[in-house]
């Protein structure tokens, strides 16, 4: 993830990943961002229909 703030969905934020040369499988990556959600390094939004979306948190 990047300085941008958006909100993206989980599978963006996987092929970004894959587009920067990380070979990360899909299962791999949800495991992580599980890990990155409970530690308050990423934010998780559900929005209409339970679709997700997620962001990086500023840690100041």
């Amino acid at each position: 993830m990047n300085d941008n703030q958006e909100y993206r969905d989980a599978e963006t934020l996987w092929l970004a990943l894959k587009e920067n040369g990380l070979n990360i499988s899909i299962s791999s990556f949800y495991s992580r961002l599980k890990t990155f959600i409970e530690n308050g390094t990423v934010e998780k939004q559900t929005l209409k229909y339970n679709k997700n979306v997620y962001r990086l948190v500023r840690k100041q």
